[in-house]
Formats: C-alpha cells, structure tokens, sequence
C-alpha cells in the first residue's frame, strides 16, 4: 500500500544489507487481469506502471525531494524470516520509476528533504550505533556520520531550509531506577543549521519512567525546534513536556504542557507565523483499557514563551485499544496549523475529525468531517493548497475536502480514487508541477506477478 509521508519513525536497526540497483519498468500499462480505476469526478482515470521484477514490494509511498523532484520509498519483503528492508527510486512526473537503490545501512528515519533537494536520512548501524547522512534525489546516500547510541524513538524534522532537529531515546545504567523501579531514559538531541554539521548536541534530563516515552520534534521559522514527550514518570503524574528554542541557539527550559493518561501518541509542528501546536492522542491502559481515545492540544503563540492551557477536542468512545496519531502540519494559507484524527466513536463505527490553529495560536473546537469513516490522511501543496481525504461507505470509497491554492476554506466532500479493497491511497501534491494526485501500490494480479505503481491526478 501508499502510506502517508513518514517524516519521522521508529524503527528496530538491522544488520547492514548489501547495496543492489535494480531497474524498474517505465511503460505506462495495466498488469495483465486488472484495469486501472476509473475516473472518479474531479479526477482522471488512473495510470498503472508495472514494476516489473519487484513482486516483493510491501509498501510504497512518495516524498517530495525538494521543489522539482520526488522519490519513492518502498519497503521489501524479506526472503524467510525478518524485517522488511527499505529501498529508493526517483519517480518522474508521468510516473516513470528509476533504478531502485537499497542503502548498505538499515534506514530508520526519513529521508527529508528541503527545498533544494538535499535530504536527511537516519541509518542504524549493525554495531548500534545511530548516524546521520545525506540523500540525494535519486535515492543514493553519502557516507553516514555516527551520533551516538540509539534504543527507542527515533525522530526526524527538516525545515525548507535544510534545518534539522534529531532525536532519540537511549537508557542510563542501572536500567532500573532503585528507588522508584523505574527505566531511567534520558533524551538525545542533535541540532544542525541547514547545510551545515551537527552544532548542538544535548541530552535533556527525564525522570525514571516505567515506559519509554514518546517523542515528537518539529523546526520551522528560521530554524526554531521543539522536542515534546509523553512523559509516565514512576513516582508523579503522567505529562506531556516540551521543550523550545532554534537549532543555532539550542534548547531553553522544560515545560510542562498538559496532561496525559498512559497509552498516548504525541504530534507537533511549527507554524508558518513562528508559533507551536502540540496535540496527543491519549487513553488509560493497564492490564485493560479503562477509557476511549482522547485527544488533547496547547499552542505557543507566536512571540510568547508559555503554552497555553491544554484544551480536551475530542473525549473518546468506547473503551478500545487505539494506536492512532493525530496528525499536526503546518497551515501556510493560515499561518497556523491543521489537526486532523480519526476515532471511534460508537460500537465499531469511527469517524475523521478536523480543528485548526490560528496564526495566533488559537485552537478551534473539533468540526466532524465524516461519519462512518477511517483511514484519514492529509498532503499539504503549493501556495496552501491542501486535501484531507478518508475511506468511508460499504463497499469502501475513497472521499476528500480539498482546499484550492490562495484559499482558506475546505470545498465540499467529493469522492476520490480508493475504491478498490486492499489498496490504500496516498495523496500527493507533485513537486515539480504542483498537480494533485492519488498514488496506490496495486498488487499483482497474481502469484508471481509484478506490482503496479496506479495513479490518478485532479483534472482542476
């Protein structure tokens, strides 16, 4: 399937793999036995691409690499047992795939680009080690450069700038805290001003905690960083802290932003106009789950120092085991940011949920988008341009509000590509056209066979 662009994850780091160049197909063609979709209202009738010798292709999803290139990711199955193993293409605008390279190194986190088209990528090494290293457009990396010791959630920003902001999880010796029985964590962070070296590297001080905790990290506007942590200390309340200032400067005190149950997922992004918006998905867990799925937010308004006070957008449902992000990204045509969940809301019935930061930093109450839905995803475009789609109805159909360039309002639902049972869509704003698209990696259409790279393009 098409994921959504991954800036940042954790991953578990392999032994290092052999690098091999594999070519891929470039004729425009349905697989034999399938048809590529149909157009769908606004939308034109979808392209199939096989790529041919590369049945054991599990993922595929584009990443704008700068402001006229893009590069497909896309995940291996391993022969037996083991990890899927990551590779990289360039992708033309007609959606011709180039020669697949496969880094010496397990990938675990990014590649970001900014807008010049120099990429971030994050490689574990077999001796378990953490480095950084360059990527280029075409999928080909640099020569890694070692940070330090990475154990748990590794995370990645880049601005347009090429300002970056890494960070990671590793644990203090004793592993037990004697006191409390608390894991002792601290936190890692690496700085560095757009195309130059590591500058700054800290380590943030945590309590001993009974599980790791999650990390979010953001930079934007002029090199501003925030680091914010879902924080379930042994021996206090659990919280969610963060930690501001710019990638030259390095970080300023802990604050503390809000509360948080022990099952949460945190989001950040810095807005367009220099402020912060902070969002957690968050529910009671222990040996049971004793609550729905809640979702909390605060902001840093541009200029200011404190967050405000933690509002609740959403309550939860039923009392599920959820392990959904809400997703937070930068708003250009506002100069806020958009925060956009699905949850469940009744018996097994979900929907997808939008609220807003004003330039100022203000946040909206929850507006429902769509009932009866799930799968919600979001691509940001030129000039403001946005799309929010989900998969929603029996059979499932794809749906999307999109938001046209230099405006400010979403349109009407309409319906989009994402039919078909088994394939997820992934809206993407082409870089060096700025066309709007929905990508599929289509399976074969049997044993043996090859996958299709499917996509389908908005005609206005």
């Amino acid at each position: 399937m098409v994921a959504a662009v991954v800036t940042a994850a954790a991953f578990v780091a392999t032994p290092a793999v052999a690098a091999t160049d594999t070519p891929l197909a470039t004729t425009p063609t349905a697989p034999p036995g399938t048809t590529p979709t149909a157009a769908v209202g606004a939308w034109t009738a979808s392209v199939a691409r096989p790529l041919v010798g590369m049945p054991t292709i599990r993922d595929l999803d584009l990443i704008a690499a700068g402001k006229n290139a893009t590069l497909a990711r896309v995940a291996i199955e391993p022969v037996g047992v083991g990890p899927s193993r990551l590779a990289f293409a360039s992708v033309a605008a007609d959606g011709t795939v180039g020669t697949l390279h496969e880094p010496k190194q397990s990938v675990v986190g990014g590649p970001v680009f900014d807008r010049r088209g120099r990429g971030t990528v994050l490689l574990g090494l077999a001796s378990g080690g953490l480095a950084w290293s360059t990527m280029r457009a075409d999928g080909t990396i640099s020569a890694p450069h070692q940070l330090g010791k990475a154990e748990f959630g590794v995370r990645l920003a880049v601005d347009a700038d090429g300002n970056t902001i890494i960070a990671w999880l590793d644990r203090n010796a004793p592993f037990e805290d004697r006191e409390t029985g608390g894991s002792r964590f601290r936190v890692r962070v690496a700085l560095r001003p757009g195309g130059g070296s590591i500058r700054k590297l800290e380590t943030l001080p945590i309590n001993p905690a009974y599980e790791a905790p999650d990390l979010s990290v953001a930079v934007g506007a002029g090199g501003r960083v925030v680091v914010a942590m879902a924080e379930t200390p042994a021996d206090a309340a659990n919280r969610v802290v963060a930690w501001t200032g710019s990638v030259r400067g390095g970080l300023g005190p802990r604050q503390t932003v809000g509360r948080q149950a022990s099952n949460t997922s945190v989001s950040s992004a810095m807005t367009p106009a220099g402020g912060v918006a902070l969002a957690w998905g968050t529910q009671s867990k222990g040996e049971e789950v004793s609550s729905g799925w809640r979702v909390r937010a605060s902001t840093l308004a541009p200029g200011s120092s404190r967050f405000s006070a933690m509002k609740e957008l959403d309550p939860g449902g039923p009392k599920s085991l959820r392990e959904d992000v809400v997703m937070v990204v930068p708003d250009e045509a506002t100069g806020g940011a958009l925060l956009v969940w699905d949850n469940l809301r009744r018996g097994e019935i979900e929907d997808v949920s939008m609220a807003t930061v004003s330039r100022r930093g203000k946040l909206s109450s929850r507006r429902t988008l769509a009932s009866d839905a799930t799968a919600a995803k979001v691509a940001l475009g030129p000039r403001g341009a946005a799309i929010v789609t989900w998969i929603a109805g029996d059979p499932a159909q794809g749906n999307a509000t999109y938001r046209a360039p230099d405006r400010t309002t979403f349109a009407t639902p309409e319906e989009v590509p994402g039919r078909r049972t088994g394939i997820s869509w992934q809206p993407f704003f082409w870089p060096s056209t700025g066309r709007l698209v929905m990508a599929a990696l289509q399976p074969p259409a049997a044993e043996g066979g090859d996958p299709s790279l499917v996509i389908a393009t908005r005609a206005r």
